[in-house]
């Protein structure tokens, strides 16, 4: 067939092209040695190539606008900071829908150059490991002070003759005293918010874990998340807006304390926030990757914001990884991230931390620790042995070549010398055996 006709013709080709580079060195050692310089200046070049491909990380930050991605930014520069222009790490910032988009991509990576923010005890994954434990992460659930006051009045029932609503000093003192959500549902069911009016509670983006936690906190309320879900929102600065639109009532989110996004709700004035006592404990006992977390009175501004200390549910992030990455790239990383973010986030610090926060850091992650994170925490450097090796192993082979092609050309140089021995030996003999001419004249 033609097509096999000429893949022959290539291979014999480069078969021939061999040959004649190998009897082109094999004339002289000088060009032996030559062709062992360049076949180890081409691996190592090769090596290179391939080690600055692999320096390319994607850095998947969570919803935009959210500190997580000033924290992914910090990380970025410090990053470029230390590795320099001549061997440089690639860090491409991405943004997605939340932190539970981060762990679904992450569970799929297969290449080990993807890294994210993501919350601990959320979906667990074989396949998922943790870089570096970072902070805690506060629900916040948020509500409008006029839509409290309505909830909370008292029915027609118990409205006075004249027609005064004889709650509102009870509204104005629950306001003062701390907001409770168990109270707030009870009004909402009372009232039949679900039906009444839909479609008003945000929940944070979709794919984020502040929905996950929600629909946790409704759900054991006995409240239909998917009836009171409210559309439109894409991020907390449309969750603010919103608010001051009246367009919801309720909003959760998830994020570190002392949030700027929250304070400036809390100074807005138009809103409060609402605790969990009572049912926190309870719902962390469904869901143990949750962390039993408090405000403390006047939390974000002095006034009605938060009155007094209200319990809620926390949440620990972590910066995580594929199981697929090397340990000295999930070193490498881990240890720029706690290097960039030790001054806004101190508890990533293994050793001098405080004892209540040493003791939850020692406690077992649903995300197991990749070793590179183990290797930070014992304030160890990843192992160097395996680059040694390759190094050893091709100036090893690159010896052995150039010793095996000295091998032959001596070899062929014995056997010409030999043969033509051979040759030398074998012609006195033929000139003994062959007959004398008679040179002699005949008398």
């Amino acid at each position: 067939m033609p097509g096999n006709e000429s893949r022959t013709k290539i291979v014999g080709l480069f078969i021939s092209i061999v040959k004649e580079i190998c009897k082109y060195y094999l004339r002289s050692p000088f060009r032996l040695l030559l062709l062992a310089v360049v076949l180890l200046v081409g691996f190592h070049t090769w090596t290179f190539i391939c080690e600055l491909n692999t320096r390319k990380i994607t850095f998947l930050m969570g919803e935009h606008g959210s500190p997580s991605e000033r924290d992914a930014k910090l990380i970025q520069t410090k990053i470029k900071e230390t590795t320099g222009r001549w061997w440089p790490t690639f860090v491409t910032l991405e943004s997605t829908a939340g932190y539970e988009e981060n762990r679904e991509r992450i569970d799929a990576d297969t290449t080990g150059k993807v890294v994210g923010f993501a919350y601990d005890g959320f979906q667990k994954s074989q396949y998922v490991r943790t870089v570096l434990p970072l902070d805690k992460r506060y629900l916040h659930i948020l509500c409008r002070k006029e839509f409290v006051e309505k909830m909370l009045r008292k029915s027609n029932a118990q409205k006075t003759q004249n027609g005064t609503d004889d709650g509102t000093a009870k509204r104005k003192k629950s306001l003062q005293n701390g907001v409770l959500f168990r109270d707030l549902v009870a009004a909402m069911r009372e009232r039949d918010y679900q039906k009444s009016r839909p479609g008003r509670v945000f929940f944070g983006p979709k794919g984020s874990v502040t929905r996950q936690i929600a629909e946790i906190v409704l759900k054991h309320f006995k409240l239909d998340p998917g009836k009171l879900r409210c559309n439109g929102i894409g991020d907390f600065e449309e969750m603010r807006a919103a608010f001051s639109r009246k367009q919801i009532d309720v909003a959760f989110s998830s994020s570190q304390f002392g949030s700027e996004y929250v304070r400036q709700i809390a100074q807005d004035g138009g809103c409060v926030l609402v605790g969990l006592d009572g049912d926190r404990d309870a719902i962390i006992q469904d869901n143990p990757g949750m962390l039993p977390v408090s405000f403390q009175e006047n939390s974000y501004v002095n006034g009605d914001f938060c009155p007094r200390k209200l319990q809620t549910i926390g949440a620990r992030r972590v910066l995580i990884c594929s199981r697929e990455m090397r340990d000295k790239d999930a070193h490498f990383i881990g240890s720029m991230t706690a290097e960039a973010l030790r001054h806004t986030i101190p508890e990533i610090e293994w050793e001098n931390v405080p004892p209540e926060v040493k003791r939850r850091m020692s406690e077992p992650l649903t995300f197991q620790l990749h070793p590179g994170a183990e290797l930070i925490r014992a304030k160890e450097e990843p192992s160097q042995w395996g680059e040694g090796v390759r190094a050893f192993l091709a100036t090893l082979l690159v010896v052995v070549l150039t010793k095996f092609l000295q091998w032959l050309d001596a070899r062929k140089k014995a056997r010409k010398k030999a043969k033509k021995k051979r040759l030398d030996d074998k012609k006195p003999e033929q000139d003994e055996t062959k007959p004398r001419e008679d040179t002699g004249k005949a008398l």
